[in-house]
């Protein structure tokens, strides 16, 4: 299992996804045995991107879904304010489970115990999940707009 959430090691403590579900996340790894691969909020946090890199990746080279895409993220709902960063924290799986993991950083850590507020505490049964504390932010944004570019230049050159 791949989990975008969870504080950082080793306290843990309060983020958003653990505690949209937490008891789903308490189950996850107190009591079963599923493999974990993790990437914390502190690790997610480093893949943002200002609006002005979305405008120019996405609205420039990318052809109509390039920028249907930027649409849909500098129009969200009124209650989203994203000033001049939009937080990208959900994009790790994309780039850990199908490009590269050789110039991301992660190391094996005894499977923590989730507490009822969020915090970690030694597991009695621990198994090594995988913690990932570096993200490679360039090869994973630098790989979609260029997969963007490519595919409206396809586009392009099958209308003609």
């Amino acid at each position: 299992m791949v989990w975008i959430g969870g504080g950082g090691y080793p306290d843990g403590g309060w983020e958003y996804n653990l505690q949209h579900d937490l008891a789903a996340a308490r189950f996850v790894f107190n009591e079963s045995r599923i493999p974990i691969v993790q990437v914390p909020q502190p690790t997610y946090r480093q893949c943002a991107m200002s609006v002005a890199e979305l405008e120019a990746g996405l609205c420039m080279d990318a052809g109509g879904a390039g920028r249907w895409l930027y649409e849909r993220f500098t129009t969200p709902p009124d209650w989203v304010q994203i000033g001049g960063v939009w937080p990208m924290g959900d994009s790790p799986p994309v780039l850990i489970t199908t490009d590269s993991v050789e110039s991301s950083e992660s190391r094996s850590v005894p499977t923590p115990w989730i507490t009822a507020d969020g915090g970690y505490a030694a597991h009695p049964y621990p198994r090594p999940p995988t913690v990932y504390e570096r993200i490679d932010v360039r090869l994973l944004f630098g790989d979609f707009f260029a997969r963007m570019r490519l595919h409206a230049a396809r586009a392009a050159a099958t209308a003609r």
